[in-house]
């Protein structure tokens, strides 16, 4: 069917606004493809080095989106090395988030409870996140980023907010 299609008719077919908008449901399915191979490498390896070698694999996730991909002429391998860039792209927070959940590191280092007692600690740790975010811009580091507001918003007590949003809710 493919070599039907002409080039132009073929990249129009993938690049529409339409097909792109399922690289995340793609993305999603791959990574569920994979929990079993995350949970075995979690499971039995420390996770320091799961960590650092998921943290290899998104390093040169964004090598290849920088320094392989634009030089790719082809559309079909165009089209594979995307889906391998976002797998790659998007299983260090997936993996990290697995990390989190089964070590229960909130709990284990009292973090939680240290940043609730101070009634500024997150409002600083959301500024220095935005003031962070303002020099370094690239999408690399949204994991990091994500992972810091994620945790504040989780752990601090958000009375105003949570009256607004169960007022919405409502």
């Amino acid at each position: 069917f493919l070599h039907i299609l002409k080039k132009q008719e073929l990249q129009l077919l993938l690049k529409n606004s339409y097909v792109g908008a399922l690289w995340f449901v793609q993305t999603y399915v791959i990574l569920l493809l994979l929990w079993n191979v995350f949970q075995y490498v979690i499971k039995h390896f420390h996770w320091g080095w799961v960590s650092i070698g998921s943290l290899f694999l998104y390093v040169i996730s964004w090598s290849i989106l920088y320094f392989i991909q634009p030089h790719i002429k082809n559309v079909i391998c165009g089209g594979v090395v995307n889906v391998i860039v976002l797998a790659l792209r998007s299983q260090f927070p997936f993996v990290i988030g697995i990390i989190l959940a089964k070590e229960d590191f909130v709990d284990t280092w009292n973090l939680g409870t240290k940043i609730r007692k101070n009634e500024w600690a997150s409002w600083i740790g959301l500024c220095v996140v935005v003031i962070v975010r303002m020099f370094f811009p690239n999408m690399f580091f949204a994991p990091f980023t994500a992972f810091v507001v994620i945790f504040l918003f989780g752990t601090y007590k958000w009375d105003i907010v949570n009256k607004i949003l169960h007022y919405f809710g409502k």
